[in-house]
């Protein structure tokens, strides 16, 4: 589905990091699903995960904007009421039905790695899960509060915090894996690849991991 959409909210997360709020219409999507962004009357075009429920009134996407992403600049400069234009949705990056609700499920991330988590966990209320968000600095933390405290463990690298001190491959180690949890990484390729490979040395099968390369 291909529909012209428009920006109704904004939020400011931190120098380089928003959410951008859609217009939603008839769109429906499943929790783990991206969409392309697109500008009127143009061809370049980004993809986004959402970062909502399946059952919310809008459409959200995090961005992050980056110096060399003229794309990513472009909208972070959108406004409310400003035109885009929406196609999907795509991806396969969703949880099996009958997985929802049966067992434990833990999600890694790293930076905006955490959208799909986030729209899993809007979706299915009673979802047994562990949230590990690796980021860089205390900065770069992404609206934290909307996970119960128990459920989320933040691991921050390159500053000293109240929260983890390094690498979610370093907290894996140092607090062992549970091999009865299926296992769901999404971010960068560089902790994609660690943090497989180490399920995998301990244990875990590759069909109780599932990965989604954001970079």
């Amino acid at each position: 589905m291909k529909f012209r959409s428009k920006v109704i909210d904004k939020r400011r997360i931190n120098e380089d990091t928003l959410v951008l709020v859609f217009h939603k219409g008839d769109f429906k999507f499943t929790a783990g699903q991206y969409i392309i962004l697109s500008f009127p009357n143009e061809k370049e075009a980004r993809e986004y995960s959402l970062y909502n429920g399946e059952h919310e009134n809008t459409l959200e996407v995090l961005i992050k904007t980056l110096p060399e992403g003229r794309f990513s600049l472009r909208l972070g400069d959108l406004e409310i009421g400003d035109p885009i234009i929406i196609d999907g949705p795509n991806g396969f990056f969703i949880m099996k039905p009958d997985e929802i609700e049966m067992g434990k499920h833990i999600f890694i991330a790293s930076g905006t790695g955490i959208s799909p988590f986030r729209s899993y966990i809007k979706t299915h209320k009673n979802l047994d899960y562990s949230l590990l968000h690796g980021i860089r600095k205390i900065n770069d933390i992404i609206e934290s509060d909307d996970y119960k405290p128990d459920n989320i463990q933040l691991c921050i690298s390159r500053e000293d915090s109240t929260h983890f001190k390094g690498r979610v491959t370093d907290y894996i180690i140092e607090n062992g894996i549970d091999k009865a949890c299926i296992y769901h990484l999404c971010g960068n390729s560089e902790m994609i690849n660690d943090v497989s490979e180490l399920l995998e040395e301990n244990g875990i099968t590759p069909k109780n991991i599932r990965t989604e390369v954001f970079f």
